[in-house]
């Protein structure tokens, strides 16, 4: 808890400290496992499905590098291979995007609650 968030709780009531505690900050494991809930919630799972298959690409490219003797053949390989990588990464960046926006969504949240509690 860093010097703002102390001074934050020390100024709550404790009746607001209370309900904020009903709402402990989530790991990142809980805010992965978040993203497969709500209205857009099928849309992680075909990032998943979708992140697998790329993965599945990448495996088998590695293997076809491996196993050609032509090196143009080679290269084409190693392209796909470069491809399956940067949709992977590109899926990865969408979930942890999705996650901080969650994140920071509950934080705005917070305060507005305890406005909402004050009136």
């Amino acid at each position: 808890m860093d010097a703002l968030e102390r001074k934050i709780s020390e100024t709550l009531l404790a009746e607001e400290r209370a309900l904020l505690d009903q709402f402990p900050e989530e790991g990142p494991v809980a805010q992965a496992l978040g993203l497969f809930h709500g209205k857009s919630g099928w849309v992680a799972g075909v990032a998943v499905a979708l992140s697998l298959g790329v993965i599945i690409i990448g495996i088998y490219a590695i293997v076809q590098i491996l196993a050609v003797d032509d090196p143009v053949s080679a290269v084409r390989w190693g392209v796909v291979l470069v491809l399956a990588f940067v949709a992977q990464m590109m899926i990865k960046q969408w979930s942890w995007l999705r996650m901080e926006s969650e994140r920071l969504s509950r934080e705005i949240k917070r305060p507005e609650l305890l406005v909402a509690m004050r009136r």
